[in-house]
């Protein structure tokens, strides 16, 4: 009877050991899901500033063309 204790007492730390396992690698997955997520929101964002970015080069060429027109020499 005692060595069937021990087996259970080893089982129950086994079983506790398992689902802390368990634990530490549903935390890791979802924190590898929050960098993926924000590595896409920087990536749009990325992209946006490159849109941006091109838009305000195609103004201030249009702004310089005009200010040219303008110029006395």
């Amino acid at each position: 009877r005692e060595q069937a204790d021990l087996i259970r007492d080893d089982m129950q730390s086994l079983l506790q050991l398992i689902e802390s396992q368990r634990q530490a690698t549903d935390n890791i997955a979802q924190a590898l899901t929050n960098v993926v997520n924000l590595a896409e929101e920087n990536n749009q964002q990325a992209i946006a500033m490159d849109s941006r970015s091109n838009s305000l080069n195609l103004a201030a060429d249009d702004l310089k063309r005009i200010v040219d027109e303008f110029k006395f020499d």
